[in-house]
């Protein structure tokens, strides 16, 4: 990769964000982020790093913080979002937007963060939205990688259930966590988007990116059971109270809603990926579950 490239990051503060933030400081570009709270990021990333205010509902902050940037890595999304701040306002008009002011400022490159297994009929709306932008980019004439992953360790292991199970020996399922799941770690997606960065030869294509290993969220449980040697409750939230919560809670939280909903339609379904077809081609290190659990 080419020193000193000008790259503005839009979700920089949250878990790919601040991982694509270390690897690109580390190899030496000139890294800014996009944030609506810029005292806040200050405490959450590492010094060297350019912050500028912005906001992906205000257009304007967008033109300004685009100008000048070579590079644009969209890593931001609202799916829990409220208010003003709704799905449709950040993840659909707000992207759209965004590709709008990398254009019009000359930004060469723009790196969208995509989902594993989208369809534009998809009865999840965000996945409809995700397929929506990736055309938009596509048509924008700009230069571009989609990079398409499957959960992220950190956020579906990590944050919603490790924590529970060290703090509490206990864990909540939605659904029945029998289905094979596929997740990747933030770290190895971060890497990818590096090396699409030193390599022209990728540009205005889709990559799919996820880990080794394809396991339910019970078979995960088990693997903490016996890292921790501890009995780890389990209690389920079934399904179907999962979709009527998802309805009755929509008027006045669309986020989390949108996730009940999601998480009891994919508890019915193989979200296995298979990852070997890309790393024929891309020499990528990939972390394995048990090598996740043990580190933390």
């Amino acid at each position: 990769m080419k020193p000193k490239e000008r790259i503005l990051i839009v979700g920089g503060t949250g878990m790919l964000g601040k991982e694509l933030v270390a690897q690109l400081l580390q190899a030496g570009n000139d890294v800014s982020i996009l944030t609506r709270h810029p005292e806040k990021a200050v405490a959450k990333l590492p010094s060297g790093i350019n912050i500028v205010k912005g906001d992906l509902i205000d257009k304007p902050s967008l033109m300004s913080a685009c100008h000048g940037m070579d590079v644009v890595i969209a890593a931001a999304h609202a799916i829990m979002g409220k208010g003003k701040y709704t799905s449709h306002q950040v993840d659909d008009q707000g992207h759209r937007d965004l590709i709008d002011a990398a254009k019009q400022s000359g930004v060469k490159y723009f790196i969208y963060t995509s989902v594993i297994g989208i369809q534009k009929d998809s009865p999840i709306d965000f996945w409809r939205t995700k397929i929506r932008i990736e055309n938009y980019l596509k048509q924008s004439g700009l230069a571009y990688n989609i990079i398409r992953a499957s959960a992220f360790m950190e956020l579906h292991i990590g944050e919603f259930m490790a924590k529970s199970i060290h703090d509490k020996g206990k864990v909540t399922v939605f659904g029945k966590g029998e289905n094979p799941i596929n997740f990747v770690s933030v770290r190895d997606v971060a890497s990818l988007m590096l090396y699409c960065l030193d390599k022209p030869e990728l540009r205005n294509s889709t990559l799919e990116i996820g880990g080794l290993d394809n396991v339910s969220r019970k078979e995960v449980i088990e693997m903490y059971a016996a890292s921790t040697g501890k009995k780890i409750k389990i209690a389920y939230v079934p399904r179907g109270v999962l979709k009527v919560m998802s309805t009755l809670i929509k008027p006045f939280h669309p986020g989390l809603s949108r996730i009940m909903f999601v998480s009891q339609y994919l508890d019915a379904k193989d979200e296995s990926f298979d990852v070997r077809p890309l790393l024929k081609n891309i020499p990528l290190k990939i972390t394995r579950m048990k090598d996740f659990i043990r580190a933390g």
